[in-house]
């Protein structure tokens, strides 16, 4: 029995695609017009080093949250029963206390990765979307740009 292969053809080049250079000045002005903004692009292309330079630019701590490397608690916080009260409580992360009271430049990547849980998609969709988690706003100057590998990476 024979087998018949096929050759997989890269990828017609994107139109759409910009480069680094040219990455950094349209998603620069996105951020500083108040634009959450998502950056997608394959592995090694500078997501994350240019996230590092926006915020270094903008004079604004840099959090860089992985969304595919955390636990849910690390982004949502942990849940306790507050005996006082008999309700839930919950302790925030530090990074999210931290850019709820005073502006920063929250850096979301693996935003579109495979296998993350409902709880990692909803918190990150929060926080881009309504620019709160929880009960917790994110301070009004805080930036956002969440990043993504393209869907055949």
């Amino acid at each position: 029995m024979s087998r018949t292969t096929t050759s997989k053809r890269p990828p017609a080049p994107d139109p759409m695609a910009l480069g680094y250079a040219e990455a950094s000045t349209v998603v620069s002005a996105l951020l500083r017009s108040g634009m959450t903004t998502f950056l997608r692009g394959s592995p090694g292309t500078g997501k994350s080093s240019l996230a590092r330079q926006l915020a270094a630019e903008m004079s604004l701590p840099f959090f860089d949250i992985r969304l595919a490397q955390c636990e849910p608690a690390e982004i949502a916080g942990v849940h306790f029963p507050d005996k006082e009260t008999g309700m839930l409580r919950v302790y925030p992360p530090a990074w999210l206390t931290a850019l709820c009271t005073a502006p920063g430049f929250l850096f979301l990547d693996e935003l579109n990765a495979p296998g993350l849980t409902k709880l990692h998609q909803a918190a990150a969709l929060q926080l881009t979307l309504d620019r709160r988690l929880g009960d917790m706003t994110l301070h009004p100057q805080t930036v956002i740009l969440a990043a993504g590998n393209l869907e055949d990476d």
